[in-house]
């Protein structure tokens, strides 16, 4: 019977996410879509298929659904960044590394929308836009200390520059990724400015590399 009971609850919880992630999405489209003081919750359930009263179960009011979309976005942006600095054996590894995540946005739908989303962000409420600009930071120290810490391990390992000061270089490199990235998510640059971007990196190498 205990069994049964817990077997109902676990089920219960997933389906309850399963709702809550299918509100997400349908914010998601409606908020890349539109400015987001002309969407309503109504509408976010209508896309959902779900009632107005579905989504309030999860979700306290508009600006809630924003909160949690936001935490999203720069959960998968730190994914990305942990990824990046777990593959690479070398500063050229590093690089493709880093090619891949600015490519994503333009080949992944969800990132896509993701980017049209952040577009948006003029026409939230002002603390949203405060809660984004302290997730932006709190990104940039993590991804800043995660490519210190790369840095420092190659130099020990002889695979780059004694000279080379790896503070200062994942603070240069951190900064120009992620001013990079807001770029791109405000819409600012051409899909094909990731090519560009191999005079940065070779540069960047040259001056690691042995």
């Amino acid at each position: 019977m205990k069994g049964g009971v817990y077997r109902l609850a676990r089920k219960t919880k997933e389906m309850a996410e399963v709702t809550k992630q299918e509100i997400l999405e349908s914010a998601l489209d409606a908020f890349s879509e539109r400015n987001y003081s002309n969407v309503t919750i109504v509408e976010i359930a209508k896309r959902a298929n779900l009632t107005k009263g579905a989504v309030y179960w999860h979700f306290k009011n508009k600006k809630d659904i924003l909160v949690h979309l936001l935490n999203g976005l720069f959960a998968s942006t730190g994914d990305t960044i942990v990824e990046i600095f777990e593959k690479p054996a070398s500063v050229s590894e590093m690089r493709s590394c880093f090619k891949e995540a600015l490519l994503k946005p333009l080949t992944d739908k969800k990132y896509r929308r993701m980017h049209k989303f952040f577009s948006q962000r003029e026409s939230w409420p002002e603390s949203a836009q405060k809660q984004a600009d302290n997730l932006i930071k709190a990104n940039v120290n993590k991804e800043k200390e995660e490519l210190k810490a790369f840095l420092i391990k190659a130099q020990k390992n002889k695979k780059i520059k004694e000279d080379v000061n790896p503070p200062a270089v994942a603070t240069l490199v951190t900064y120009v990724f992620f001013g990079l990235f807001l770029l791109q998510v405000s819409g600012f640059l051409p899909e094909d400015f990731v090519d560009d971007t191999d005079f940065l990196f070779d540069s960047i190498s040259a001056n690691l590399n042995l």
